[in-house]
């Protein structure tokens, strides 16, 4: 199992990669929290109640960033970015090992 420090170390990279390019970010969030410390908040567009780690909420506060849900975000965005994470994701674990 990936652990808490390296999803987060990796998580808060590919953020700060994404900021330093000016990508207009849509924050997508489920209905599951894995590590028991997530934060709740709203869907931006369905209002269901959606889990978000911490430190994600205050950036998307402070940066006014939209939050959606799975259910509601763009599948032809989510498709190739999830793909592209799990590669990410899995040379970090690779390196860890």
């Amino acid at each position: 199992m990936l652990s808490k420090e390296v999803f987060e170390e990796y998580a808060k990279k590919r953020l700060k990669e994404l900021m330093e390019k000016g990508e207009n970010l849509t924050i997508v969030v489920g209905f599951i929290d894995v590590f028991g410390d997530a934060e709740i908040t709203e869907c931006s567009k369905c209002g269901v109640p959606i889990l978000i780690r911490p430190w994600l909420l205050k950036a998307a506060v402070k940066h006014n960033w939209t939050v959606v849900c799975l259910c509601c975000a763009d599948p032809r965005d989510l498709k190739g970015q999830i793909a592209i994470d799990f590669a990410k994701i899995e040379q970090t674990i690779e390196k860890t090992w």
